[in-house]
């Protein structure tokens, strides 16, 4: 209840900032009231949800990056021993293509194998040669990006698979634009 300075009488609710000029019966402010406090509920309930969700996001993340500093050096010396041959040279843009499934981890390939959208490409991938013309090459090399983009890669794939896929792909990318510079590819 406030009073106003000409004397008039009006009633004000601290906490919607509702006014009335005339007093609100107990059962429409026990309702109210109610209501107030389930929406309260509500919504300390939503933030508590968020908070432990946001808390379990960290969680994961912090695992996933604990992981990938214990096979950091496991992953970068599969991803050396790729690109480079028996002999120790470094291997072409299409020689990579023709054994990414060498590298690939186990779990990605057997979920290649049952993609429809890559049937066949790994045999594909093996049948090309140098003197495949370079638009055959793009091609191979674009289902390839498509099936290990780091966006697309399975959610239940183990955090060790995954960071090597990174790797390749990151490999493939950098591999791909000095073939794309020498051969004059759009």
């Amino acid at each position: 209840q406030r009073e106003q300075e000409e004397g008039a009488v009006y009633y004000y609710h601290k906490e919607t900032r509702l006014t009335r000029w005339d007093k609100p019966e107990k059962h429409i402010m026990a309702a109210l009231e109610s209501r107030l406090k389930e929406s309260k509920e509500s919504s300390d309930r939503a933030i508590r949800d968020r908070k432990l969700a946001n808390q379990r996001e960290k969680d994961l993340l912090l695992e996933r990056e604990r992981v990938i500093d214990e096979n950091k050096s496991v992953i970068a010396d599969l991803l050396r021993q790729w690109q480079e041959s028996p002999r120790g040279d470094v291997l072409s843009f299409v020689a990579l293509l023709r054994t990414l499934p060498v590298v690939l981890p186990a779990d990605m390939l057997e979920i290649s194998y049952q993609h429809a959208a890559s049937k066949g490409l790994f045999d594909s991938l093996l049948q090309l040669s140098s003197d495949v013309a370079p638009t055959e090459i793009k091609k191979a090399y674009l289902k390839v990006i498509r099936l290990i983009h780091p966006d697309k890669v399975p959610p239940d794939l183990a955090i060790e698979s995954k960071a090597l896929l990174e790797g390749v792909f990151i490999v493939l990318q950098e591999k791909y634009d000095l073939y794309r510079k020498a051969n004059d590819i759009g």
